[in-house]
């Protein structure tokens, strides 16, 4: 039994392997998508910037509030087109170089187009939550899972939590 067992364990991990995978595969495709669409705004907001810039020109009225305000909507088009690549640097596991601008292997110590040494950013440790609101650690919510958390408290939402 201990061969067949190891078998269907490696065959669920496969699975759960090319499950994430193709669920990485989807997201980063969303991503991409999402980031055409804003290269497009950008580009359409360029063009209104441009033809804004022009009519006041050839009418001799003054249009910098207006150019403020068309720059300020590019600036955040931009901010968003960085959220979303950070997003699909993270998904694909790449790094840039801070020095050149190179993308790497999130596994590399240094660039491999200009030798700096690659800042990593450090995984912020996720904090524990039992389910409900009485702010327990989870040492404490593990001492006695019959009350839910452990802390003695109704644990009203995590029960709800469960039924979900």
């Amino acid at each position: 039994m201990g061969f067949f067992d190891d078998v269907v364990g490696k065959a669920k991990n496969a699975v759960n392997v090319m499950g994430k995978n193709a669920g990485n595969l989807v997201d980063s495709s969303k991503l991409k998508f999402h980031a055409a669409e804003l290269k497009g705004d950008i580009q359409k907001s360029y063009e209104a910037l441009g033809k804004l810039i022009y009519e006041a020109n050839k009418n001799g009225t003054d249009a910098t509030e207006a150019t403020a305000q068309a720059v300020a909507a590019i600036d955040e088009l931009y901010e968003q087109m960085a959220a979303i690549e950070a997003q699909l640097l993270k998904l694909n596991n790449k790094i840039v170089c801070s020095n050149c601008g190179e993308k790497s292997e999130n596994s590399a110590s240094f660039c491999p187009k200009c030798g700096a040494k690659l800042e990593h950013e450090v995984p912020a440790e996720e904090e524990f939550s039992c389910g409900c609101d009485c702010g327990c650690d989870e040492e404490t919510a593990q001492a006695a899972p019959e009350t839910n958390c452990g802390c003695g408290c109704s644990g009203d939402a995590a029960t709800e939590e469960k039924k979900d």
